[in-house]
């Protein structure tokens, strides 16, 4: 090899060795930073969107707070699909592993949702318009659910919609643990992309069916590196 070349191999390799020696705080601060970027794009998808609600605002501002929305949300499914594969690869083909995950996501969401959505009934019982039992239950247990007919999906707590994506792809993970990494992460991109494709061709009116980008965005994530998994 040239010594050119054999300077740039070097070279590769010391910046490998400092990463490895990083902490993993450093080694996915930037996902921090994408963080941030995603909730921006949402709190400014929402204060349009509050402003249309004051009165009428241009065309335009309205398709920039829902591509603004859009990429925000989109950010935050693809750093969560991220990071199930990263924090969650030893679990793969384990003996419990489906369920320590399980455990873990609900006792990290569960209970705060609950609490929030507890609040939120609460106020509307003050406004007289307590939600429907059937409402309620399909909220607690991230079920979507048609409030409204021609309304996006949403439970009790609005905002909590997001959720019920969250779970539903908890569950296939979950289900994707009890394969060895490379066959359960080929499932699993495998059946996202699946979803894609039938809900593409669904009759079912695109704001009452489940989000196709929530699937797409997880199904890229997922993937397993290019050095490969066993």
């Amino acid at each position: 090899m040239p010594e050119r070349g054999r300077r740039l191999v070097r070279s590769d390799e010391l910046r490998l060795s400092y990463f490895n020696a990083l902490p993993m705080t450093g080694k996915l601060g930037f996902l921090q930073v994408l963080r941030a970027v995603a909730a921006l794009l949402v709190v400014a998808d929402h204060a349009l969107y509050y402003a249309a609600s004051k009165g009428p605002i241009p065309a335009w501002q309205e398709n920039l707070a829902w591509s603004l929305g859009t990429l925000g949300v989109d950010i935050f499914f693809v750093i969560s699909g991220f990071i199930m594969v990263y924090t969650s690869s030893d679990l793969f083909g384990t003996s419990g592993g489906s369920k320590n995950f399980a455990y873990r996501r609900i006792a990290r969401i569960v209970p705060m949702y609950w609490l929030a959505t507890a609040i939120e009934i609460s106020l509307a019982y003050r406004r007289s318009s307590l939600p429907a039992l059937d409402r309620i239950f399909c909220s607690l247990f991230f079920i979507p659910q048609v409030s409204n007919s021609g309304e996006p999906l949403r439970p009790v707590l609005g905002v909590g919609w997001t959720l019920n994506y969250e779970m539903f792809f908890y569950a296939l993970f979950a289900a994707a643990l009890i394969f060895k990494r490379r066959l359960g992460a080929s499932l699993l991109i495998t059946g996202l992309a699946g979803l894609v494709v039938l809900g593409s061709r669904s009759p079912i009116p695109r704001n009452r069916r489940p989000s196709l980008r929530s699937c797409a965005v997880r199904s890229c994530c997922c993937s397993p590196p290019a050095s490969g998994w066993a």
